[in-house]
C-alpha cells in the first residue's frame, strides 16, 4: 500500500499501457541507455574500460582493478585490459594477481610490447630478478621494433645474467 494515501500501487500509475511491449525494439533501446548489462559485451567492456581509466588517473587503484576486472567479464580475450589491471594489481600490491594478468596479456598478445614489461616488473616485484631482467629485454626488443609506443625511461639499472651489460628498464 501507499504511504500517503493508503491505495494500491496499480491506482497510482497504470500497470501496463496499452500496446506495451518490454522486449520490443523501442523499450530495449530505451533501457540500453540506463541498463549497462543490455549492451552487447564490446561496448559493454568499453565502459567499464572508461570507468576503470578514470579511477586510474584519479588514483583509486581498487576501483580501476575492480572495473577494469569487469570489463575482462564482458571480453576476456583483450590483452590491453589484462595490462590495466596487471597494472592497477601492482599499485596496490598484489603482485601474485598481476603476475597472472601479466602472464595472459602475453600468451594474447606476444608482439605487445608492453604486456612483456608488465610482466618482467611483475618477476622483478616477485623476486624472480634474473627472469624480470630477460623479459624486460625482450620488450626493450619488441619496443624498438614497435614504433608507435611511447615509453619514459627510468633511471633503474637491470643486469642481465648472460650479458655484463646493463639495460635500461622502461615504466609506464
Amino acid at each position: 500500500r501507499c504511504s500517503r494515501c493508503r491505495c494500491l500501487p496499480q491506482e497510482h500509475v497504470p500497470a501496463r499501457a496499452e500496446g506495451y511491449d518490454p522486449n520490443s525494439p523501442e523499450q530495449l533501446a530505451e533501457r540500453r541507455k540506463h541498463d549497462v548489462r543490455l549492451l552487447p559485451p564490446d561496448e559493454r567492456a568499453a565502459v567499464f574500460k572508461a570507468k576503470g581509466d578514470h579511477a586510474y588517473k584519479e588514483r583509486n587503484y581498487r576501483t580501476a582493478y575492480l572495473e577494469d576486472t569487469r570489463a575482462i567479464e564482458a571480453t576476456p580475450d583483450n590483452h590491453v585490459l589484462m595490462g590495466n589491471r596487471c597494472q592497477a594489481y601492482l599499485k596496490v600490491g598484489r603482485v601474485e594477481e598481476a603476475l597472472r594478468d601479466a602472464e595472459r596479456a602475453v600468451d594474447l598478445a606476444p608482439e605487445w610490447p608492453k604486456g612483456h614489461y608488465r610482466l618482467g616488473i611483475c618477476l622483478q616485484q616477485n623476486e624472480e630478478r634474473t627472469d624480470g631482467a630477460h623479459v624486460v629485454v625482450s620488450a626493450k626488443g619488441l619496443l624498438s621494433m614497435a614504433q608507435t609506443a611511447e615509453w619514459r625511461i627510468s633511471n633503474k639499472q637491470v643486469r642481465t645474467p648472460s650479458t655484463s651489460a646493463s639495460v635500461r628498464v622502461a615504466t609506464c
